[in-house]
């Protein structure tokens, strides 16, 4: 089972290994960074601990994907209906051209901060990975994240309750996954 702890409570150190997920760089470098959410609140002032705490910080290219397309859908998502082309046309047009230049500004920043790490997906297990999938009780990005947590003894900062059942160390704000 999951071993999350609460990430506000949580003492950093240089010497913690630490893997970010999507959600939290969304909230920290994404479209939701400067709104006033109490997510976004919460894991700025979380990533300003990590950084003052001088830990080790990880991204895949998973993340990094994940990070893109989903500023990107949010922006696109964004445009009024009468205007809306398909999300794959948005990515052709002029209006998305600030967009992708604000999601490169963020990853070189994202990028500035974290250490790339490989999934060695050659490695993983695949068949137990997609048995999870096929079953509905996972989301195949999920099934790797975890797989490169464990293989490379990092602990997982999210927010996102879909970790709950992965044997794990988790660092969260979630109740969800504080919940046990």
């Amino acid at each position: 089972m999951t071993r999350a702890m609460d990430i506000r409570s949580y003492s950093f150190h240089s010497d913690d290994k630490l893997f970010l997920d999507t959600n939290i760089l969304l909230y920290v470098y994404g479209p939701f960074s400067g709104k006033i959410q109490p997510r976004v609140e919460k894991y700025s002032l979380e990533m300003s601990r990590i950084r003052a705490g001088r830990c080790a910080t990880f991204v895949d290219v998973l993340v990094i994907s994940e990070f893109i397309n989903r500023f990107s859908r949010h922006e696109w998502e964004r445009m009024p209906c009468k205007e809306r082309v398909s999300f794959k046309d948005f990515r052709g047009t002029t209006l998305f051209k600030p967009v992708a230049e604000e999601i490169a500004d963020n990853i070189r920043s994202i990028l500035g901060f974290c250490n790339r790490i490989g999934s060695e997906f050659d490695k993983i297990d695949i068949n137990s990975s997609m048995s999870h999938f096929e079953q509905g009780n996972s989301d195949f990005n999920d099934e790797i994240i975890a797989e490169i947590c464990k293989r490379n003894s990092l602990i997982l900062i999210t927010d996102d309750s879909d970790f709950k059942d992965y044997d794990i160390q988790i660092l969260t704000a979630n109740r969800k996954l504080l919940a046990d």
